[in-house]
């Protein structure tokens, strides 16, 4: 920036978001900290701006150009009681605020993490904790209320972390979906797909409450406290042939975390996937009766439809 731009930048009461929305879902306008009176606010289209008076929401505003006065931000205006002299006896001419531009874009492969575990009991690997990573789509529904719950996290204006914030709250609610319903440990490591399908169908309108919108719910890894090692690395063993998305023990990223991967397959002429199906003439099998599908007879799901096991061959 040339020193005419940061003269001009000096004296402009106007306010602008200077952010990249397009890889911010929530951008905190640090510079600027006062509205002036009769000047501009300029929003941009795809952006929502949050007005926060005292660590308060006060006023949301949608794309377009306002001039500050009591028409465009009535609650602030209501709130630092500019119609009151102040202490100096003459009227008030700026209101200091904290400001949040808030994208209307979906953004697509958000990555989530958690630190509110869940807790499975499972017959080969005992009572279990883990820690859910994945990625999602996610679009905000609800400005003022995500940034209400963002403030709400510490009682001050949120500036830092607002994105690792968000992710921790969708990570944490599936961790408590997953141990709400007691979904089998063996279907989220055996069976990526089919949980997937079921925490994107239950969890729709699961995130409401914080003012956004989750769709396209992935899993990539599920983190678990060292003492639970051993046994993770057992179970790899004995389900290393699993054909549906499978698990792989990644020792290079974490000496207790299991990453999920995909197994591949062959597209078959009528465009579908393939995946590779165990050799009939393996001893070691077993049939599932919803499906046909011949799974390895250590497995208690299938790993063609899902369904649990409740006999061996």
């Amino acid at each position: 920036m040339g020193i005419f731009a940061k003269i001009k930048e000096l004296f402009n009461k106007n306010i602008e978001c200077d952010g990249d929305m397009n890889s911010h879902i929530v951008y905190f306008l640090k510079k600027k900290k006062f509205l002036y009176l009769n000047k501009n606010i300029i929003v941009r289209d795809g952006t929502t701006c949050v007005v926060v008076y005292k660590a308060k929401v006060a006023d949301v505003l949608l794309a377009g150009k306002y001039k500050i006065n009591e028409q465009s931000i009535p609650e602030t205006y209501k709130r630092a009681k500019v119609e009151k002299l102040n202490k100096k006896g003459s009227k008030i001419k700026r209101i200091r605020v904290d400001l949040y531009f808030v994208s209307n874009n979906e953004f697509k492969d958000f990555d989530f993490d958690s630190d509110e575990p869940f807790f499975l009991k499972s017959k080969e690997l005992g009572r279990i904790k883990g820690f859910i990573k994945g990625s999602c789509n996610v679009k905000v529904i609800d400005p003022g209320l995500l940034v209400r719950c963002l403030i709400n996290e510490t009682g001050k204006e949120k500036t830092e972390d607002v994105h690792e914030d968000i992710g921790l709250w969708i990570g944490n609610k599936i961790n408590k979906k997953i141990e709400k319903d007691k979904i089998s440990i063996d279907n989220i490591l055996n069976n990526n797909d089919y949980i997937c399908k079921v925490l994107n169908t239950d969890l729709e309108d699961a995130y409401d409450f914080i003012g956004i919108f989750v769709k396209n719910i992935r899993l990539k890894a599920i983190d678990f406290p060292k003492r639970y090692q051993k046994r993770i690395n057992a179970y790899n063993k004995q389900h290393v042939m699993a054909i549906k998305p499978s698990v792989v023990y990644n020792g290079n990223l974490n000496p207790s975390a299991v990453t999920i991967t995909k197994q591949s397959g062959t597209l078959s002429q009528n465009g579908t996937m393939q995946t590779n199906r165990i050799d009939p003439n393996q001893a070691n099998f077993k049939i599932c009766k919803h499906c046909g599908f011949k799974n390895f007879k250590t497995n208690r799901i299938c790993n063609n439809c899902g369904n649990r096991f409740e006999w061996i061959d």
